[in-house]
């Protein structure tokens, strides 16, 4: 663990999702495709399915990848929509139905080590949490995820990018969480794993950040690219590094 600036007992602290509090084990968006396609209003040959595949593959790259680096999003479901409905394909189910569907077949997710003790014990210190991540699925879709994989500690707040239209590290996601949750910049804490997006995005919003640079191996990070935080910070490799901290604070 290494501290760089000297903390406050936080009262709330919000987390990233993806390799923080939990992982994307066996991604496969083929798989998430071919489940939503059993609740289509007509059966789909193969080659309609692959065709269905490379139609959004393009639209990802050509459409959503841009948003996302000029700092917005594009949700799943208006994505799912455009895409099924262009190839002549309805659903027979509603659209949360369909996000559910289409995310736990593509993978079903599992808790990061150590996340599921560690949100245990800020409870039982009195501190409040939340989740803000950079997603195409919904804040709904992401708190059903979060409360069947970890029922016993539910968050104050789920947003993602896909909700507001905005991607960390862009300030204005902090402070609509944070105004959400009725804190102060002051007295919260931000936890993520990716170097700018939370660490040095969060700082500049005002919070307390946690580098959560975990030995694991992330699927859809370059370690080896990234830059370190240019800011203050608690570094830590393990969670329960930070909850040994927060008991002496």
């Amino acid at each position: 663990m290494e501290t760089i600036k000297d903390p406050i007992k936080p009262q709330l602290i919000l987390f990233d999702y993806g390799h923080t509090l939990l992982s994307e084990p066996g991604w496969d968006p083929m798989k998430g495709l071919r489940a939503l396609l059993e609740y289509a209003d007509r059966r789909c040959s193969e080659e309609e399915i692959q065709h269905i595949y490379a139609v959004g593959s393009e639209y990802y790259d050509t459409v959503i990848m841009p948003v996302k680096e000029q700092g917005g999003d594009i949700p799943w479901k208006t994505a799912a929509r455009l895409v099924l409905g262009s190839c002549g394909v309805g659903l027979t189910i509603s659209p949360d139905e369909a996000e559910d569907i289409y995310w736990n077949a593509e993978t079903c997710g599992a808790v990061m080590p150590g996340a599921d003790k560690m949100l245990d014990a800020i409870a039982s210190l009195g501190i409040r949490y939340g989740v803000v991540s950079n997603l195409t699925m919904s804040g709904e879709a992401l708190e059903r995820r979060i409360r069947r994989l970890i029922p016993h500690a539910v968050p104050e707040l789920v947003v993602t990018s896909s909700d507001i239209g905005v991607r960390k590290p862009n300030p204005m996601i902090f402070g609509y969480a944070l105004s959400r949750c009725g804190a102060s910049a002051e007295h919260t804490w931000f936890c993520g794993d990716n170097p700018q997006a939370d660490v040095e995005g969060s700082s500049a919003a005002g919070m307390y950040p946690v580098w959560y640079d975990s030995d694991i191996e992330c699927p859809y990070r370059d370690k080896e690219r990234e830059s370190t935080p240019s800011c203050d910070m608690l570094r830590i490799r393990e969670w329960s590094e930070m909850t040994g901290l927060l008991e002496l604070l």
